[in-house]
């Protein structure tokens, strides 16, 4: 369901360019079939998720060169790939075409091992990364037509781990800087983060996610949602506002946990803002949505009356 928002907010300069975007893109293994135009919406997951990196650089104090920053920006790309085909096989569709998940991996692999000899502690955390991104989807194939998880801080972790693999740069550009530590403090901040980013994709999959049973925030949020019209599109607008609020929430609290002014607290601030509009825009949906099935419901009473 198309929700549209971000019509009236700018684009912080915190995110990458639509044209470094694409060149990124077409730079990943497959990543010209993911991503074969300019995107409809410019501030998507896959350009916040590449933009990561340099916002990690800030955090750390700018301890990395741009050409790091670049290398792990290429090392996202590949990951986004292969974290789409995985998706497409979860779901049972091809949005992103033919391909073999494995082969972005590896690119991402090769151009890590660059960085990081085969004894690196940091090989350990990107394993725990794979394996929690592996229990997430175990979740999620288990969750296919069941009942609707509460709308939780479990659930949010959950969700947060469909994309694990993408959190790589707490731990790895931490080490590069010579301040391990920081991954205990970085690897949260971009957990939270990715949870919000996925809630909204919900936001967008919910009638697709609702007819093929998969797990969906805003389902999980308007609880007992019936596939009947009339309590459907009423239910999901209240699940959207709950998982909406949710959002911004915690865009608030990540906001207040890093410096004031920092790239990542001005992306927090624009994605709360934009928040209220998908918001906004969401109910209106629901409620031309409502209106067009009473009205064919309308039609088709006065066809069988008439008959």
């Amino acid at each position: 369901m198309s929700v549209g928002g971000a019509k009236t907010l700018r684009k912080p300069a915190a995110l990458i360019s639509t044209a470094k975007f694409l060149a990124l893109m077409k730079r990943a293994s497959f990543g010209r079939r993911v991503v074969p135009g300019a995107p409809a919406d410019p501030i998507n997951g896959y350009a916040l998720v590449l933009a990561m990196p340099g916002w990690i650089n800030e955090l750390l104090g700018h301890a990395l060169p741009a050409r790091l920053v670049k290398e792990a920006q290429l090392i996202q790309a590949n990951l986004l790939v292969h974290l789409q085909y995985l998706d497409d096989a979860l779901d049972g569709q091809s949005q992103a075409g033919r391909g073999n998940p494995a082969v972005p991996l590896m690119a991402a692999h090769r151009r890590l091992a660059r960085l990081f000899p085969p004894a690196d502690p940091f090989w350990f955390d990107f394993r725990r990364l794979g394996e929690e991104q592996q229990a997430s989807a175990r979740w999620e194939a288990t969750g296919r037509h069941a009942r609707s998880p509460p709308f939780d801080d479990a659930l949010l972790r959950a969700i947060a781990g469909k994309a694990a693999l993408v959190r790589w740069p707490a731990a790895g550009m931490a080490r590069l800087a010579r301040r391990p530590p920081m991954k205990e403090r970085l690897d949260p901040l971009l957990a939270r983060f990715l949870a919000l980013v996925l809630l909204f994709d919900d936001l967008t999959d919910v009638e697709e996610d609702a007819s093929e049973g998969r797990i969906n925030a805003v389902l999980c949020a308007a609880r007992d949602c019936s596939r009947d019209a009339f309590r459907f599109y009423p239910g999901i607008a209240r699940g959207a506002h709950v998982v909406c609020s949710k959002v911004r929430e915690e865009l608030a609290r990540l906001k207040r946990e890093v410096p004031s002014g920092s790239a990542f607290a001005r992306v927090c601030e624009y994605m709360s803002k934009r928040c209220a509009e998908v918001e906004e825009s969401f109910a209106v949906a629901c409620q031309v949505r409502l209106a067009g099935h009473m009205a064919a419901t309308l039609a088709n009473a006065l066809r069988v009356a008439t008959c």
